[in-house]
């Protein structure tokens, strides 16, 4: 067999060959926000996010910069869910109008060196013997207060293996898109559940509020102020 039928080959498995992205769950998954519709007074605040590509505790994560647009609509509509503040902006020249500045870190890391070795292994194999590869996703969410320069760190870590191989073509339909979006999300929703309970954000209650039952349908929505 030439070199060319060897190219042949393993061009013709590799379009016969599927991927699926699995979540490790790391985080716990959180269905729900805590209740905050007893609060008559909630924070807004100045939502800052960054993206990275490396591990945070390396010291050598360099910036994505296109990643604050790919990431800002899956922040909007958590925050949106959670309903935590009043109202919250993109928009930096507001931050000194707002209660505080939510930074938001995500970090992109797994183990490159690993993935390469498999997926090597699994090309040689035309696909039969599957190869996988680890994205490490950290968030740090900083929040600090505008009136004191107050500060609160949060943080979590979760990550999203993919497998490709001939065995996965039932399952082509978990997609790393899907995977990885979930996973965030729920990164997110741990990370400002965690900030609300830890009594760094400042609300005041309603006075003789009892809380409204299920068929009230009592809803707060929050207001996005653009940016």
């Amino acid at each position: 067999m030439t070199i060319k039928h060897v190219i042949g080959a393993l061009l013709l498995a590799l379009a016969f060959s599927g991927c699926t992205a699995v979540q490790n769950h790391e985080v716990a998954k959180l269905e729900t926000f805590s209740d905050v519709s007893q609060y008559e007074h909630k924070p807004s605040a100045y939502i800052n996010i960054h993206g990275f590509h490396g591990d945070p505790e390396s010291g050598s994560a360099s910036e994505i910069t296109q990643a604050t647009d790919d990431l800002k609509p899956v922040v909007q509509r958590i925050i949106d869910e959670s309903k935590l503040f009043s109202s919250y902006t993109f928009d930096a020249s507001r931050q000194q109008d707002v209660d505080y500045t939510i930074t938001l870190n995500l970090y992109n890391h797994g183990n490159e060196m690993l993935a390469m070795l498999s997926g090597f292994i699994t090309g040689f194999s035309f696909f039969i013997i599957p190869g996988g590869g680890t994205d490490n996703y950290t968030l740090q969410l900083k929040a600090v207060a505008t009136a004191d320069n107050t500060e609160t760190t949060v943080q979590n870590r979760d990550s999203v293996t993919t497998w490709v191989g001939i065995w996965f073509i039932p399952m082509m339909g978990n997609g790393i898109r899907e995977a990885t979006d979930e996973t965030l999300e729920n990164q997110l929703r741990d990370a400002l559940q965690k900030l609300f309970e830890s009594g760094a954000l400042e609300y005041s209650q309603l006075e003789g509020f009892s809380q409204p039952s299920l068929d009230q349908g009592i809803v707060e929505r929050n207001t996005y102020l653009g940016g």
